[in-house]
């Protein structure tokens, strides 16, 4: 890529509304709170998977003993599946006793929405991803996961991460494709203090692989970002237009090799 000038980020916003003790100096209280919290966060995902695997291995075993092991092997997708809708009972269920819906916010980092959405995160990523999620990458049943956790995703999409948390405030259209490990991650952190809101990707857009799209940006219609690259917070990518970089900066037509 060429080189390119320096340039001016633009501002941060800042907020004050929330003090010293929620941000930088909490509390023993809070201390104590978040350590509570933190202990469940890290065992939750092995106590959801303990169940899960006890199913399966039950459920072959009993195959095995009422039938026979051909039997038992051949029912193993079945079984499978058992585990995968049970993991997708988890997933929702954590989801709405911890979040609910996802709506744009800014919460201080000593809170309980941060805490439960992080806890929330943690089961996604660390029981819900390698149980089932992983398997889904690239098809059609992954858009429909995600719409169940309230994502609005457009016909044909193409999506090949799981890198994405914030599912209500995420709007992916018709054709779009979303490639490898890209985070959509409608949530940051600045000064201590948590800021979630909307990402839309528009119709026969593209992200590259390992491209970040932060909070409170758009791709428009046609609009495509390279790999490894950074879409900025509020950032809007223009319809037709192409984008490579950290932060993301519009490419012409020729660097590209595009011909129209």
């Amino acid at each position: 890529m060429a080189w390119l000038p320096p340039f001016r980020m633009p501002r941060r916003e800042h907020f004050d509304q929330f003090g010293l003790e929620r941000t930088y100096r909490p509390t023993l209280r809070l201390y104590a709170d978040r350590l509570v919290r933190e202990t469940i966060r890290i065992l939750l995902p092995g106590m959801a998977v303990l169940p899960i695997t006890m199913l399966l291995v039950n459920g072959f075993m009993w195959l095995w003993e009422t039938a026979s092991l051909p039997v038992a092997i051949l029912s193993t997708p079945l079984l499978y599946l058992a585990a995968v809708t049970a993991g997708i009972a988890v997933v929702l269920a954590f989801k709405k006793l911890l979040v609910g819906t996802y709506r744009p916010t800014v919460q201080p980092l000593w809170s309980p929405y941060v805490w439960n959405t992080e806890t929330y995160s943690v089961v996604l990523h660390d029981f819900g991803v390698p149980l089932f999620v992983t398997s889904l990458l690239g098809t059609p049943y992954l858009s429909a996961f995600l719409r169940l956790l309230g994502a609005k995703i457009g016909k044909r999409a193409f999506i090949n991460t799981s890198d994405l948390t914030e599912s209500d405030l995420i709007t992916i259209g018709d054709d779009a494709a979303i490639n490898y490990n890209a985070p959509i991650q409608a949530h940051l952190f600045e000064d201590r203090v948590m800021k979630v809101g909307k990402v839309t990707i528009g119709d026969r857009c593209s992200v590259g692989n390992y491209t970040v799209v932060l909070l409170d940006s758009e791709l428009k219609s046609d609009s495509h970002v390279g790999p490894i690259s950074l879409v900025m917070k509020g950032e809007t990518i223009p319809a037709g237009t192409f984008w490579e970089g950290s932060p993301a900066q519009a490419l012409g037509v020729r660097a590209l090799g595009v011909r129209r």
